[in-house]
């Protein structure tokens, strides 16, 4: 890796642990202190991770099934996280966590406490639109546009009626899910590089 690499890469995870403590400080301040009633709803604790797990598979679906059919229009997209994904896993466990717990915390567990449901999602949308309009052609750019639409929307479903705990859990699966995929698919196979 070379020193840009680890700069970048040192840059990444201090973002994303300030986002988790902007959040965190923006929930303490603004809403109640005692903002358990976020993290867990009355059902148990194992409920949550569950609903959490099935909303990352949820999630996974259109994107392997995409992956299958449209993998060369990917690459220009992908490429950037290609550096990202050739880092150990462990890495990539820190960075999915990291990304879960901080987006969820600011998106679903103040700004939707806020804004609602759909506002959540659009601003959701806003820094995960980079992805997007880096492919080339319209009907990819509309789907994945669509798709981090509809994955803000599902994860403000699952912190609203399962609790934050779930959605954080969805959305760090997902991250490692698709770490991992592109992992695999990309890099090892040296199918696109």
């Amino acid at each position: 890796m070379t020193e840009n690499q680890k700069y970048l890469l040192k840059i990444i995870l201090f973002l994303q642990i300030m986002i988790t403590f902007l959040a965190y400080t923006l929930i303490h301040i603004f809403l109640s202190p005692d903002s358990n009633q976020l993290w867990w709803l009355p059902s148990s604790r194992i409920v949550n991770f569950m609903w959490g797990a099935a909303g990352a598979v949820i999630l996974l679906l259109p994107v392997i099934i995409y992956t299958i059919f449209r993998s060369n229009q990917l690459q220009p997209g992908l490429k950037p996280l290609f550096f990202l994904c050739r880092q150990p896993l462990s890495i990539l466990v820190v960075i999915s966590l990291l990304a879960g717990l901080g987006e969820e915390l600011l998106f679903r567990g103040f700004i939707q406490e806020f804004m609602g449901l759909w506002w959540a999602a659009v601003l959701f949308l806003i820094p995960h639109i980079g992805f997007p309009l880096m492919l080339p052609f319209t009907v990819d750019k509309i789907f994945f546009t669509i798709f981090y639409l509809g994955t803000g929307l599902l994860l403000g479903l699952l912190a609203r009626e399962v609790g934050l705990a779930a959605a954080i859990t969805a959305h760090s699966l997902y991250d490692l899910s698709a770490f991992i995929l592109i992992k695999k698919k990309y890099i090892h196979s040296n199918e696109m590089i």
